[in-house]
């Protein structure tokens, strides 16, 4: 996040497990026994809208009555408190259950924008999205799709200027034009992706992924087709949390 604000947060669990999550990321894990989880957290912390979550007790586990003596409290701030949560079951309480909460941080109220630094610190499914997206318009492309193409590369008003601070770029007529070209052509089809070994580039203070293959290459290269190579850079953004191209 592009301010001077520092974030902190604390979180405590007595008698039962509990997890946070800000803006879908998972920040800490607190196992009980009135053990307090502390920190800055501003990689985490977006302008505009943040969404907090604490889960209480293991979500998967069947319903049960709540330790009569759990208590679950968070707070977060930056020199004013921004966000609270003071959690401990009466006597219809669900459990295991989760607390949610909202705050908005900076001026901004439009999309909510992720620190995607965050993202690449945390295991690969927090990438899942981004590789389906990658691998949706591959497989457009090698299936010669165009309507596909064009719609996965069509970005909602604001979402690139959101990502990356300039205008919207729209899907033109050349593009169409160029898709056209290219899959007319008998020989057309792309080079063979693995997925599991892109590469992904922190672009737009840390909102934009830029991803490549495992040797830097585009992820995009076609096949010599006439002598000639189409390559296409994509670049992503998690945005409302929807990952989607924003160019």
């Amino acid at each position: 996040m592009s301010t001077a604000a520092r974030f902190r947060y604390s979180f405590d669990c007595l008698g039962t497990s509990g997890e946070l999550r800000i803006n879908d990321l998972p920040v800490a894990e607190n196992e009980g026994g009135n053990r307090t989880r502390n920190g800055l957290i501003n990689e985490y912390i977006v302008d505009g809208r943040n969404r907090v979550m604490v889960r209480i007790g293991d979500l998967s586990a069947a319903p049960a009555p709540a330790p009569p003596n759990a208590w679950v409290t968070l707070n977060i701030s930056s020199g004013e408190p921004l966000c609270e949560i003071d959690w401990r079951p009466g006597p219809d309480a669900r459990y295991p259950t989760r607390q949610e909460r909202e705050f908005v941080s900076g001026t901004s109220e439009g999309p909510r924008l992720f620190q995607l630094g965050a993202i690449l610190s945390k295991t690969p499914r927090e990438l899942a999205g981004a590789q389906q997206l990658v691998g949706a318009m591959v497989d457009a492309l090698r299936g010669r799709r165009l309507q596909t193409v064009l719609e996965l590369l069509r970005r909602k008003a604001g979402h690139q200027s959101a990502a990356f601070g300039f205008p919207l770029t729209r899907v033109t007529s050349q593009s169409t034009r160029l898709f056209s070209e290219w899959f007319g052509n008998p020989a057309w089809d792309l080079q063979p992706v693995d997925f599991k070994k892109l590469r992904f580039g922190l672009f737009g203070d840390n909102r934009v992924l830029r991803v490549r293959r495992e040797n830097g290459a585009p992820v995009i290269e076609s096949v010599p087709v006439d002598g000639a190579i189409f390559s296409m850079d994509l670049l992503l953004s998690l945005i409302d949390g929807t990952w989607v191209i924003v160019l």
